[in-house]
């Protein structure tokens, strides 16, 4: 099966599947959003930490939702304020978690901040 990877269908997905008693999940307004918002004009917007924020299980942390169509997550489709906020969470044990949906394989995997950011130590590119 054929499916344009623009991260529309993995952020859907993810928030169905996190809809449940006792969770909630906030939505951030990227400038995709934002830009629809504003009759499709180009518009500059700052960088966000991730495209939600999630509330489960008494734990407030921030979920960034991605999707690959191959077999490897790569790291350069992390934005910057996505990667500094990641970092910054792992260097003082703030919960930051990836949320990454593989089209192939048609599964989700977790990658938290802390492992995400000691890849980028490690000199790391991608995870399987």
């Amino acid at each position: 099966m054929h499916q344009k990877n623009d991260g529309t269908f993995a952020q859907d997905e993810f928030v169905r599947r996190m809809t449940k008693p006792g969770s909630h999940v906030w939505r951030l307004r990227d400038k995709k959003d934002l830009m629809g918002l504003n009759r499709g004009r180009k518009l500059a917007a700052f960088p966000l930490p991730s495209d939600f924020i999630v509330a489960e299980d008494g734990t407030l942390y921030f979920a960034e939702v991605k999707s690959t169509t191959g077999d490897r997550f790569d790291y350069s489709n992390v934005q910057p304020g996505q990667r500094s906020a990641a970092s910054i969470a792992a260097k003082i044990g703030a919960p930051y978690v990836f949320f990454i949906f593989s089209l192939k394989r048609r599964e989700w995997f977790r990658l938290s901040g802390e492992q995400f950011y000691t890849d980028l130590k490690a000199g790391k590119k991608s995870r399987n």
